[in-house]
């Protein structure tokens, strides 16, 4: 009788669409070292990933790519007097959303659909220069729907 009442109380399964992934917490430290160029270094050095942090690791390589293209521009830009502000305040900018993506691997989001992500140029642009590396991936083997 017991049994029937527990059967009876079953809860009914939940459809694929709402399940989602939901990142360790040594994932989502490891997603958020790479925005500090260390992480980038020792998953790569690694070869082997799962999406939530092929996700942060497209993103942050393609942030820095910008980084470091931007960097390049301030510094030619401080040598010319009255636009010198512009180039320190994109700057800051740019590093603003270095805040806003480790607060993003801090929470564990990742997108699944970019075509849903408003800052999706970072993944979709990143994805450009993390295929120059091999990496498997720890799920399924393959690489993961970007």
């Amino acid at each position: 009788m017991e049994q029937q009442a527990i059967d009876s109380l079953s809860i009914p399964p939940l459809p694929e669409s709402s399940i989602s992934y939901v990142p360790s917490s040594i994932q989502k430290k490891r997603a958020l070292m790479m925005y500090f160029l260390m992480g980038i270094v020792l998953v790569l050095s690694e070869k082997k990933t799962n999406e939530f942090e092929y996700f942060h690791l497209k993103q942050a390589m393609w942030w820095w790519v910008g980084f470091l293209a931007l960097l390049l521009v301030v510094v030619l830009l401080l040598f010319i007097p009255y636009i010198k502000i512009l180039g320190i305040v994109v700057l800051l900018g740019w590093v603003g959303l270095l805040v806003c993506f480790v607060k993003q691997a801090r929470d564990g989001v990742y997108k699944k659909d970019l075509n849903t992500y408003r800052g999706a140029v970072f993944p979709s642009l990143g994805n450009r220069v993390v295929s120059l590396f091999e990496l498997s991936f720890d799920d399924s083997g393959e690489k993961p729907a970007a």
